[in-house]
């Protein structure tokens, strides 16, 4: 075992190898590499280059570094208070990945838990977090579209949980059992795919794409107050009931389907074809749409509305339905 205080390198670099590692401070002019067989525990990190560290376990409070950082564990936990990087920044770990704050501010910032990835911010020019599970406060993808692929990537098995995700250049993309989400916010595009085999559950306050939204599951629930898209709309529950509590509203096409139930309260497609297809019961208030076109068995609803005039394209209002239609 290595336990000192300090280590400093006014010149160069700070090289260890250790059986195991505990410092309070490590500053060095370019690169900083600690290896380590056994538990690596450190206060404070800066370099002017590059850090690496790699270790069964990983403890850091704080570490700063100029280009590049690679913490990884290869047997437990990686936990870690504050970490910034000018460029690259990969976080890997064995089991449970935890960390307060992590900034990539002109690179991918890409974290990967075998078991639960917590943080409370997560700042990447490009941003990938995946894990069995995923629990955070906000995750942003920074940098504004540049012709690259600067999207955010959430990736779980199991439940996410998460405050505020946004993408100030390209996608959201989420894979997940479920998702828990406040705010959902996409130059672009946002895609939602619920991946567990039972109920997918998206419980979303708002979500905001400059393109298009995309929602799919085995069956889907989303409690939601808005979701606005500039261009299209589809959601697809493929294995039983779709239910919304909010407003949909889309620049061009909605698409909604479901195998089982449909209830939603508003949705509007303002320039395109609003499709809505239950395969039982299709409930609703209000649908409009430049077309409109409801299926279902049977089919409940306030308002239906096709509100483009004639143009002549086929913008007809249809309601189709085996069993009675009340409307």
């Amino acid at each position: 075992a290595i336990t000192i205080d300090t280590a400093s390198s006014a010149g160069e670099n700070i090289i260890v190898q250790a059986g195991a590692f505990t410092a309070n401070a490590l500053n060095a002019l370019f690169d900083i590499t600690v290896t380590s067989s056994g538990a690596i525990a450190a206060g404070s990190a800066t370099a002017g280059r590059d850090i690496g560290m790699t270790g069964p376990t990983l403890n850091l409070t704080t570490a700063n570094a100029g280009r590049a950082m690679a913490l990884t564990t290869t047997a437990g936990n990686l936990l870690a208070g504050t970490l910034t990087s000018a460029s690259t920044m990969t976080l890997n770990a064995n089991q449970e990945l935890r960390f307060t704050n992590a900034t990539s501010t002109d690179g991918h910032l890409d974290a990967q838990a075998g078991t639960a990835l917590n943080f409370t911010n997560a700042n990447g020019a490009q941003l990938s977090l995946r894990g069995a599970t995923i629990a955070g406060g906000a995750a942003r993808a920074t940098r504004g579209n540049t012709g690259s692929d600067d999207s955010l990537r959430l990736t779980a098995s199991g439940a996410i949980t998460i405050d505020t995700a946004s993408s100030a250049g390209e996608n959201i993309i989420v894979q997940a059992g479920s998702l828990t989400a406040n705010v959902l916010n996409a130059l672009f595009d946002i895609t939602v795919t619920a991946n567990g085999t039972g109920t997918g559950i998206l419980n979303i306050g708002t979500a905001t794409a400059g393109r298009d939204i995309g929602m799919s599951g085995p069956s889907l629930t989303l409690n939601l107050t808005s979701a606005n898209a500039g261009r299209l709309m589809a959601l697809n529950a493929t294995g039983g009931d779709l239910v919304v509590a909010g407003d949909l509203i889309s620049a061009s096409d909605m698409t909604l389907r479901a195998s089982g139930a449909m209830r939603f309260a508003n949705a509007t497609s303002t320039g395109g074809h609003l499709d809505a297809q239950a395969g039982t019961a299709l409930n609703f208030t209000n649908a409009d749409g430049a077309q409109l076109s409801l299926r279902g068995a049977t089919i409940t609803g306030t308002r239906a509305r096709a509100t483009r005039g004639n143009t002549g394209s086929d913008d007809s209002l249809r309601l189709t339905a085996s069993g009675a239609i009340t409307i």
